[in-house]
């Protein structure tokens, strides 16, 4: 693996920290202040909106400012997201943060992906990716266990004392990545002179299947959680260890399924995919 990925993924281990716990504690934590069920629906909205307005912006950027100024400026909108979870005690809070973890997902998202593509061949371009995605889900999960081991040892602070460590370590990574993260961007003598974008064969398809899945995940996720601990009367980390197989799962398969794609024809992989998720 060549030096610059691996400073990626460095810095995306470290940035995910949160994303695991946030998943399972961020629905019920607003239900523990008093947020409503529209209210929990609308912090999820707040960030899909976010991430469908700043991430064609920043598709845009990357192609003409480069790529590393958008990476340093994900990071510092995982930091500020980290630290307004911190200081938030009402839902108007958990509102702004919402929306600043959504502009930091957005860019760094399509950041990581485009600099993964200039750094890669090809040949092994979806190993790579895949590499990147088991990067993210590690971070992720290794800051479930510092947020669970909280919730398990001080319950009342678990979500004050595990965001106010994930913003020490997104401070520390954006410091980190403006040293190691380079510029790949391919040079260009006219930076007025792109291509213009022509949709590939089936481009559109892949959208319109991309936009439903995604339209029933938005559906189930902010309320999932919820009635799992109302059914079932379960404790958060307990509720939490139920998911853990999926997590290891997302920890080791992708770059073995990244190889796989490229061995075979990828709209395969799809429906498969398509077809365990309808079938769960």
């Amino acid at each position: 693996m060549n030096k610059p990925l691996q400073s990626i993924r460095r810095c995306l281990f470290l940035i995910s920290l949160p994303m695991v716990f946030i998943t399972f504690a961020l629905p019920l934590r607003a239900e523990d202040i008093g947020a409503s069920a529209f209210e929990i629906g609308l912090l999820y909205s707040f960030f899909t909106a976010a991430v469908f307005i700043v991430r064609p912006l920043t598709g845009v950027g990357l192609d003409w400012l480069g790529r590393r100024p958008f990476f340093l400026l994900a990071a510092a909108f995982y930091f500020l997201a980290n630290a307004f979870y911190v200081v938030s005690d009402s839902v108007n809070g958990l509102f702004i943060a919402r929306i600043l973890q959504g502009f930091g997902f957005a860019m760094l998202a399509i950041t990581t992906d485009t600099i993964t593509a200039d750094l890669t061949e090809a040949e092994n371009r979806a190993a790579a990716m895949g590499g990147n995605i088991a990067s993210k889900t590690r971070g992720g999960m290794a800051g479930g266990f510092i947020g669970f081991g909280l919730v398990g040892a001080m319950p009342v602070y678990a979500w004050v004392y595990s965001f106010a460590t994930f913003s020490v370590v997104a401070f520390l990574t954006l410091i980190l990545a403006f040293f190691i993260i380079p510029e790949t961007a391919p040079k260009r003598k006219d930076k007025g002179d792109r291509a213009k974008f022509t949709a590939p064969q089936g481009y559109f398809r892949i959208l319109a299947i991309i936009f439903f899945a995604a339209f029933a995940g938005a559906i189930i996720q902010p309320y999932y959680l919820i009635y799992l601990r109302g059914r079932f009367d379960l404790e958060l980390y307990f509720l939490a260890l139920a998911f853990l197989p999926m997590g290891i799962a997302s920890a080791v398969l992708p770059v073995w399924l990244g190889r796989v794609t490229e061995r075979f024809r990828r709209i395969a992989a799809i429906g498969a995919g398509l077809v365990l998720s309808a079938v769960f």
